[in-house]
């Protein structure tokens, strides 16, 4: 394991480091005795219903970030530390060992962190022979599973047993899955785009498989709208959701994204998540360890994308430049409030905050396409909101910026309210205004 990497040092993969050795940390100071990480009265806050707890699920995320980082680095020192780091949680491998062993058919939705440690020769040897003995027979699963989840066990079992899982690749697998229905974007709660995102991540590999072919013009905006919301833990996922699907010339809102992610990394150390709300957190006495479990999923989620990018290097040579130029040209743009000026303003002021990223493309996007993002992600911000005048708006401005999915989407949602609310003169108004069509009048 002490092998030198042979990838010549960039930003990206020195990037790649830091974030591994941050994670070592946070996972090595992360303890079982903390009622944050080990709850003895799990706070829904928390787990979120879940019955892993939450320092077991982040030690899955954390050797999923160890085994893409080695996929980036190779046998690099970062990656050594953060497996060093997880396999000294010997009360918790030993926690989820005992779950696989009282219900096996638990070793592929909650086992993913030995079946890494067993592929770097980590962990009690004994114990991993035996797990290996359980990943080759296979075993029934009892529960009826959502799409998504059943790309995420296929693709660990494919890890475990070195193969690839037909399902991964079924079009009509993938026809069942939020990401095979992007033309629904408009209406997709977070737990929808975090399926989109995952069934990308399991599809492709991470990167080393070609994804399918999907609606375009949806990934980006809908990460555009998250940045809006100041979600950057969607708006990680969906960045690398983009990228994935779209390597060589991805969305120029999933690009915005990028920027902003690394930016915000720049400036912290990490990627912030939300704040803690209710008064339970707020008043522990483990306060460091309410900041780790909010700051670590975003952090770790920005971490894999920039493995997948610095290991595919060649093919995504400007998002690597976007996720760790210093460029004091650009920054973190939170979103401005309605009182902060007109809808139109509101667009002005993030279109000239983020022109300088066209800049860092070599010019390979349009100004027109910049306009077009930010003017989508304010379509799902507006539809989201229930904001119909603000929707309206928006759809005038198509003129201007050029047709788009998630414009066209939209004329056809409120054509089809009118349509079922009985609004006839509602939709034949739409229908002379160039609503339904996907054209303004004036165009």
């Amino acid at each position: 394991m002490g092998c030198k990497s042979v990838i010549e040092d960039d930003r990206l993969r020195k990037r790649v480091r830091v974030i591994l050795n941050w994670a070592a940390e946070v996972v090595a100071e992360s303890l079982a005795t903390s009622e944050i990480w080990a709850p003895k009265s799990p706070d829904p806050e928390l787990d979120g219903g879940d019955s892993v707890r939450p320092l077991e699920k982040m030690l899955s995320e954390a050797a999923l970030l160890a085994l893409l980082g080695h996929r980036a680095l190779g046998y690099d020192p970062s990656v050594e530390r953060l497996l060093d780091s997880i396999e000294g949680h010997h009360e918790s491998l030993d926690w989820i060992y005992e779950r696989i062993r009282e219900d096996p058919h638990l070793w592929a939705s909650g086992g993913l962190v030995w079946v890494v440690l067993d592929s770097f020769s980590r962990a009690d040897y004994v114990k991993r022979t035996r797990l290996r003995a359980l990943w080759n027979k296979g075993i029934a699963q009892p529960a009826e599973r959502l799409p998504f989840r059943v790309l995420d066990q296929a693709w660990v079992e494919g890890l475990a047993l070195n193969r690839s899982n037909a399902i991964l690749g079924s079009d009509i697998y993938l026809s069942t899955t939020s990401l095979g229905n992007l033309e629904a974007g408009l209406s997709m709660a977070p737990r929808d785009l975090y399926a989109v995102t995952h069934c990308a991540m399991y599809i492709t590999d991470f990167g080393r498989h070609t994804g399918p072919p999907v609606a375009p013009g949806w990934i980006g905006p809908l990460a555009l709208a998250r940045l809006l919301a100041v979600d950057l833990d969607l708006v990680g996922e969906l960045t690398l959701a983009e990228v994935l699907l779209s390597p060589a010339s991805p969305h120029i809102g999933a690009l915005i994204s990028a920027r902003n992610l690394g930016v915000t990394f720049d400036a912290l150390g990490y990627i912030p998540g939300p704040p803690a709300s209710s008064d339970s957190l707020q008043k522990t006495k483990y306060k460091n360890d309410i900041l780790r479990y909010r700051n670590y999923h975003p952090t770790f989620v920005y971490g894999v994308l920039c493995c997948v990018v610095a290991g595919r290097q060649s093919k995504m040579t400007i998002v690597g430049d976007l996720l760790t130029h210093k460029n004091p040209n650009t920054t973190f743009e939170l979103p401005l409030s309605e009182d902060a000026g007109s809808l139109a303003d509101r667009i002005a002021h993030h279109f000239q905050a983020w022109l300088p990223i066209l800049d860092m493309t070599n010019e390979a996007y349009a100004k027109q396409e910049l306009l077009r993002a930010i003017i989508d992600a304010y379509i799902i911000e507006a539809v989201n909101q229930n904001r119909t005048k603000d929707l309206l708006a928006l759809l005038g401005m198509s003129s201007v910026a050029g047709p788009s999915s998630v414009d066209l989407a939209a004329r056809q949602l409120l054509m089809t309210r009118a349509s079922l609310a009985g609004a006839d003169d509602v939709y034949v108004a739409l229908r002379q205004t160039g609503i339904g069509d996907g054209h303004s009048k004036s165009s």
